[in-house]
């Protein structure tokens, strides 16, 4: 551990824009000192890390080292000696998460800590000088306000959308039928009409409209809109102004597009004002960023996926191999997950997401994926015979493909026709997108709109894993399964802490004390209160948990591997529950005589949680009333002086979340 030693000479360190930045921790915190280990590694990562920063990051750092030095105070002021924070090696999730929480309360922004925990990763990475790599958790705004799935209402208008628009694209899908059918104008045809048209006089005009799907045909047959280089155009442009001109128009394309374009170009236009524009005309063939940001979104509600996994999708190999192989009408649907991979990874390693799928209707993730891959065919034709598009190119196996959007779309600016074809992997196209086809759906929240990507961002996700978990029952466990995440921590910080469903959890959670207080008065408690004289059960499954650093025992587990608290799950042989916060609500807990300060304590601990925040009464009203039942009838006032003298020598024996106890509980 050769960090120890490092620097302890160096006073400042200079910043990657050439700035000095003094370790004024130095002075700024009256406990840091050489002889603590922890202060010597916060004061090698300083130094270490300052050179490739800028100098207002540099800044922040030496800002998180006073910080969280403050908060180390506090927390060794108030803790066991064996809980202490001395060195580096003590810092873990638990702690990290404290000194967050510890920003929040002081009003401070959480910038600290992300600085923080970046010099700390990076430097152990990056050096080979003994700093350990520690685990703690990322930082970030989305901890502090976790996405909300869309109301029932919204989410419900939302599927109506969905099934209007896939009806509207199937539309799409049959015009194209019809334009490959269908017989293009003829030369003979085109003529007799032009004249018809030029012979009004003045500003007169016809009821004549062009047929869309003939005239659809006729530009595809002359290589439009794909084959019009800007030359072509710019000699269009001006025959189609004059009159002249257009009096000799014998081409059907040149026809075609003397009815479409807008009125400042043609003349024709001007005698025939009720045909389809040519933007219009464009957009009833080839698939727009709005068609494919909307089906996007779709298959994100449907299959819980995310952004990222959803543009990764590839038009060829979306389907699990074993679908193709079995036959049915249910299929495994498959893509990658790119982005934030993790930071111990120096190489690209995509994550393989799945989702389950039925292969009809218009509520079909599988179905929405064939048809983007449909609407998008005409224009991988053209990307398949162009030589400019590279093998990689994100295009060549994208399903969401999409024309340019210029006014002038009509013609090139360049011989290369690719470049009139993007992808919703183009952020501006993606954006776009959305907001097209929110303002169509016209979604309301809470009396407000819906109108950006922004507005929706990873809220459709929340959304599928909201009502997956309140509709199948299915443990955290498997949901975290479902959505690809190695870790259940995820699932429960970024997707199961929004505010419907801790509401949801509250209710239940009222729904078992009230039933635990109702079992604690009419005497049908199935938990045991132990006293001197009972010996305590000699099964091999009874444990009694201890907190590190404690002489006192917490309580006991009359069998570990058989819990009852509403919502466990049954544990594989072997297996036994640590889950200390849910003790209450088992019938398998078996109060000692050593359990009375950490119970009286555990009433304090809530009675003055009440007192600072009243909306807190609700929340903890049950376990008070159970905890001044179980006090009350002690009957042991010895005990109670004893308990009373423990408490005094700690600060705090509980912390007010007992879930974070976990990890400090041993047997």
């Amino acid at each position: 551990m050769r960090y120890l030693s490092m620097y302890r000479s160096e006073e400042s360190a200079t910043s990657a824009d050439s700035i000095k930045i003094s370790a004024t921790y130095y002075t700024e915190h009256p406990l840091f000192s050489f002889l603590n280990a922890l202060c010597c590694a916060l004061h090698y990562v300083f130094i270490r890390y300052v050179p490739d920063l800028s100098y207002s990051k540099g800044y922040e750092l030496r800002t998180a080292i006073v910080e969280f030095l403050k908060f180390r105070e506090q927390h060794n002021a108030r803790l066991h000696p064996s809980l202490h924070i001395n060195k580096i090696e003590d810092i873990g999730v638990e702690e990290f998460r404290l000194f967050i929480d510890y920003l929040r309360r002081i009003g401070r922004s959480l910038y600290p800590a992300v600085r923080l925990r970046a010099a700390l990763q990076k430097v152990a990475k990056n050096n080979d000088d003994g700093l350990p790599l520690l685990t703690i958790p990322g930082v970030g705004a989305k901890s502090d306000s976790p996405r909300e799935p869309l109301a029932l209402s919204t989410d419900q208008e939302f599927y109506s959308f969905m099934d209007k628009e896939v009806s509207r694209l199937i539309v799409k899908l049959l015009f194209r039928g019809k334009v490959k059918r269908a017989a293009p104008y003829s030369s003979q045809e085109i003529i007799n009409i032009r004249d018809k048209l030029m012979s009004l006089e003045g500003e007169g005009s016809s009821a004549w409209t062009i047929d869309p799907v003939r005239a659809m045909r006729t530009l595809l047959d002359a290589g439009y809109p794909f084959g019009c280089s800007r030359p072509i155009s710019d000699t269009l442009r001006n025959g189609l102004l004059r009159k002249k001109w257009v009096k000799r128009i014998t081409s059907p394309e040149h026809f075609v597009l003397s009815c479409c374009l807008p009125y400042s170009y043609s003349q024709l236009r001007r005698r025939a004002p009720n045909c389809i524009s040519y933007t219009d005309l464009m957009e009833k063939y080839y698939p727009t960023s709005e068609d494919h940001a909307a089906l996007a979104c779709f298959i994100q509600r449907l299959c819980g996926w995310n952004k990222e996994s959803v543009l990764n999708l590839d038009k060829d190999r979306f389907l699990h191999p074993l679908s193709e192989v079995a036959n049915s009408n249910v299929v495994m649907i498959v893509s990658e997950k790119r982005k934030s991979q993790s930071s111990a990874k120096r190489h690209e390693s995509p994550k393989t997401v799945w989702a389950t799928s039925t292969k009809k209707g218009p509520r079909s993730g599988y179905y929405l994926i064939l048809m983007a891959k449909q609407l998008s065919e005409p224009l991988h034709e053209i990307l398949q015979r162009s030589d400019g598009v590279p093998g990689d190119d994100v295009r060549r196996s994208s399903p969401f493909l999409c024309l340019a959007e210029d006014s002038s779309g009509w013609a090139l600016s360049e011989p290369e026709p690719n470049i009139r074809i993007y992808s919703l992997n183009t952020t501006t196209y993606w954006n776009g997108g959305v907001a097209g086809f929110l303002e169509r759906a016209q979604l309301y929240e809470n009396g407000e709109l819906i109108k950006s990507a922004i507005d929706l961002e990873g809220r459709l996700r929340v959304t599928w894993e909201y009502n997956d978990a309140r509709n199948s029952k299915h443990p955290l466990s498997l949901i975290a399964l479902k959505m690809g995440h190695n870790d259940i921590e995820t699932t429960s910080t970024h997707y199961d802490s929004s505010g419907k469903a801790i509401s949801d959890r509250k209710e239940r959670f009222r729904e078992i004390q009230e039933d635990v207080l109702v079992r604690f008065r009419d005497g049908k408690f199935q938990g045991t209160i132990a006293s001197t004289g009972r010996p305590r059960p000699s099964d091999p499954t009874f444990r009694i948990l201890t907190i590190i650093g404690h002489e006192r025992a917490l309580w006991a587990c009359v069998d570990s591997s058989s819990p009852d608290f509403p919502g466990a799950e049954k544990l594989e042989s072997g297996e036994r529950c640590t889950k200390v916060d849910k003790c209450w609500g088992c019938k398998q807990i078996y109060l000692l005589g050593d359990s009375l300060p950490f119970l009286m304590e555990r009433l304090s601990t809530l009675e003055r949680a009440v007192e600072a925040d009243d909306a807190l009464y609700d929340e903890c009203r049950d376990e008070i009333s159970v905890l001044e039942y179980v006090l009350r009838n002690w009957g042991d006032e010895t005990a109670t002086t004893d308990a009373l003298t423990y408490m005094r020598k700690y600060e705090a024996l509980l912390p007010f979340d007992m879930k974070s106890l976990i990890p400090f509980v041993e047997d």
